[in-house]
């Protein structure tokens, strides 16, 4: 577990460096979702005269087709969330409308899966996003049609699938990262919430945050591992991260595990991949146990999808 003489060079240059601060993150609130009004479409004329359109390119922009579908997202939980509230609690079939909103979302999500290889960090939130809406109309209006069931079950197994190819081949993800190469700190890996932009779970719908990490879902007490070889630059009380390791790797990377119930490594202790940490809580700012964890490189957040290993536990299942 100890390098002391291999490493002793380069941590006499980087003793001093500590992990970087000033970036807010917080933990995705998975029964909640992510709020916004929805915007009534308005229907065509029918008596409006036809018009010769160009044909549509061949290929989506795919940057276009995300935009659209995280739209379509936070719109559908406005939809939901507003129609729940109106139609009360019923059991057997679901209400007409609320059948409607979910053939509406599932038909968008349907056709933006099809149409472009999707970014990680959004084909995690339409996996959350349907898991957390899905759970939240059960509980109001009972299960639900079995034929709505297996479509959203088609749509995981799109996005297990998806998230799978969107990973760079070993070679160029190595290039990409500056040859950095990082485990998985916990197993199995189930990610909760992404890197990126969300709601906050605990200020409201209006505030929108940047989440610097992954939430990593787990159990009270799992064990959390080191990603990487390292020496602990800090390890203790850290605000809202509650009880934090703050690991500093080679090639000026860093990483840091949040939320810890209990840390086992002492500052400028050396660690290796797999080296035991801290144990998995939910101390500081957060909504129950997990793990959130971070990479930077130098100052700047990297999103760990881009230098973890590939395997990635994201059923396909419901």
């Amino acid at each position: 577990m100890r390098r002391a003489g291999a490493l002793a060079a380069m941590w006499g240059l980087t003793a001093c460096v500590t992990a970087p601060t000033g970036v807010t993150t917080w933990e995705d609130d998975r029964l909640e979702g992510v709020a916004a009004q929805a915007a009534a479409r308005p229907l065509p004329d029918p008596d409006a005269p036809r018009l010769r359109l160009k044909a549509p390119p061949t290929s989506p922009d795919p940057e276009v087709v995300a935009h659209d579908l995280e739209l379509t997202l936070l719109r559908f939980t406005a939809r939901r969330r507003a129609l729940s509230q109106e139609l009360g609690e019923s059991s057997g079939a679901w209400p007409a409308p609320m059948v409607q909103a979910w053939d509406d979302v599932l038909a968008d999500v349907e056709r933006a899966l099809g149409a472009a290889l999707l970014p990680r960090r959004l084909l995690v939130q339409v996996r959350v996003t349907l898991e957390a809406e899905l759970e939240l109309t059960q509980r109001r209006h009972g299960a639900g049609a079995p034929a709505l069931a297996t479509r959203v079950r088609q749509i995981y197994t799109q996005v297990a699938l998806q998230l799978r190819r969107s990973f760079p081949e070993p070679e160029r993800r190595a290039r990409a990262a500056g040859d950095a190469r990082f485990s998985w700190p916990v197993s199995p890996q189930i990610v909760s919430s992404a890197f990126g932009f969300r709601r906050d779970p605990i200020l409201g719908a209006r505030r929108v945050r940047f989440h610097a990490g992954l939430d990593l879902a787990g159990r009270q007490g799992d064990i959390v591992s080191a990603a990487g070889t390292g020496r602990v630059v800090q390890a203790g009380w850290q605000g809202g991260h509650g009880r934090v390791v703050t690991v500093q790797h080679p090639g000026g990377f860093v990483s840091r595990y949040a939320h810890l119930s209990r840390i086992l490594v002492p500052v400028g202790a050396l660690v290796d991949p797999g080296s035991p940490v801290g144990l998995m809580g939910s101390s500081g700012r957060s909504t129950g146990p997990h793990l959130h964890f971070e990479i930077y490189r130098g100052s700047v957040p990297v999103d760990p999808l881009e230098v973890l290993d590939s395997h990635i536990a994201f059923a396909a299942g419901p």
